[in-house]
């Protein structure tokens, strides 16, 4: 028969293995269930499309792949809301400024067609960063038949003079503009191009807007979980604004200076001036060349104030012997320019 001692070390081992399985086991349940929780989806995601009643279409800007809109896709869909995406690819700063934007206009408004089709009965609001406003903009004047719930910009290089009065029934008002001074971005769009403006920089200031402030932010700042929890999601769930700051710092003073010197008028300038060079050069630097002859004029038809302030007169030219008349008075000899004489 065992002894006592040894019949103590057994259920020692006994009891010792039965707390370390038991242990175990509950962290692997507890890793099962805190796993779940993490990557829970609500059961609104479940649903039928069809009686999705609400969907929030993400638009991306310039010179990105828009890796913020998973980030920003999951919050949304952790409180409850249907999101998404588009794509229009990677648009560099040559063809923001100075391209054609018909590509990514056609391509976005491609895709909140499929999600029209996907939720045929819900709303469809807009969240929009840099250009991807101006394509929401343009969506909203073009598209005759088609109606936003509710918009938000972040960055927006829309005009302030944008005609929202004239399209009021296409939207829920008011949008909300996210505004910081600390954003040079839309004053440069908007100062070296056509068709922008610097609402993300100045806001709005119109109705049917609610232009919000952030001091200190730059021109993607925006795109942060802990922005998108305070402020889009109690917006676009249920409609409430949240205040920002009461008022931003003025911009830097170059971002100013570019707000009143458009570097697109400039550059026409320059253009112009190129043209005029090359056009018109080679007879306003030579000598022999009479400046007025593209116009089918001579210099003695033109008055001589016309010819310049500095004109000294008629000088000699010793191969011309000409003798013309001119207010009735004979010129001697040797005292035509170069091209009066054959």
């Amino acid at each position: 028969m065992p002894t006592k001692s040894r019949v103590y070390w057994l259920y020692t081992v006994l009891i010792f293995r039965y707390v370390i399985l038991l242990r175990s086991t509950q962290g692997i349940l507890l890793g099962v269930s805190q796993s779940q929780k993490g990557h829970q989806v609500p059961s609104e995601l479940h649903r039928d499309p069809e009686t999705v009643r609400s969907v929030v279409v993400l638009v991306h800007g310039i010179r990105t792949q828009a890796p913020w809109i998973a980030m920003l896709r999951s919050e949304f869909e952790r409180a409850g809301l249907v999101v998404e995406p588009t794509n229009y690819g990677r648009l560099d700063v040559l063809r923001f400024l100075w391209g054609s934007r018909r590509a990514p206009l056609d391509a976005v408004w491609d895709s909140v067609k499929d999600v029209q089709r996907l939720y045929p009965n819900a709303e469809i609001s807009f969240l929009a960063h840099s250009f991807g406003t101006y394509i929401v903009s343009q969506m909203l004047q073009r598209e005759f038949d088609f109606k936003a719930h509710r918009i938000a910009f972040c960055g927006s290089v829309v005009h302030y003079g944008f005609p929202f009065k004239h399209i009021s029934e296409r939207f829920t008002a008011p949008i909300v503009n996210e505004v910081s001074a600390r954003d040079p971005w839309p004053v440069m769009g908007a100062s070296a191009s056509w068709g922008y403006g610097s609402a993300g920089t100045y806001g709005f200031k119109i109705p049917r807007v609610r232009d919000r402030w952030h001091r200190g932010f730059g021109h993607s700042q925006y795109l942060t979980k802990e922005f998108c929890t305070k402020f889009w999601i109690p917006f676009f769930a249920r409609g409430e604004i949240i205040e920002g700051d009461l008022v931003d710092a003025r911009p830097p003073a170059w971002v100013q200076f570019f707000s009143i010197l458009h570097i697109k008028y400039l550059i026409v300038a320059l253009f112009v001036g190129l043209c005029v060079e090359i056009l018109f050069g080679p007879f306003l630097l030579s000598s022999k060349v009479n400046p007025f002859e593209p116009f089918g004029m001579k210099p003695r038809d033109v008055p001589r104030t016309a010819q310049g302030v500095s004109d000294p007169g008629p000088q000699p030219n010793p191969e011309c012997n000409m003798v013309f008349r001119i207010d009735s008075t004979v010129v001697p000899p040797k005292s035509y320019r170069a091209w009066d004489c054959p």
